[in-house]
């Protein structure tokens, strides 16, 4: 984050953020730099929470955009799409060839 001032928050409550589902998402309160106190709903839910009620957590939020928050240590999007990234690089290493073998014998066949 460009512009990320780090805050300490406070998780106040675990959501439940689907109907019938057992997944819970932190609220967390913390306060801006105004002094203003903020809650902050993660749109992650996870089962088992990966936070409690009283946990301390640092916040990283843009002083221009205050709504973009971000949670330290939170990089599991990046380790899922690298992970997608890294199959489909293996796949297409993979095809190539055969895709380059079958556009040589199409090009150049005899008949």
């Amino acid at each position: 984050m460009k512009n990320g001032v780090a805050t300490t928050g406070t998780v106040i409550d675990l959501i439940q953020t689907k109907r019938r589902s057992y997944t819970r998402a932190p609220a967390i309160q913390y306060t801006d730099a105004s002094g203003q106190p903020k809650v902050y709903y993660h749109s992650v839910a996870t089962n088992p929470p990966e936070y409690y009620v009283g946990q301390q957590v640092t916040l990283y939020y843009d002083r221009d955009h205050p709504d973009d928050i971000q949670i330290a240590g939170d990089n599991l999007m990046i380790y899922v799409m690298g992970g997608f990234g890294a199959v489909f690089l293996l796949i297409s290493i993979w095809s190539v060839p055969g895709a380059i073998d079958s556009l040589w014998k199409w090009a150049f066949a005899a008949g």
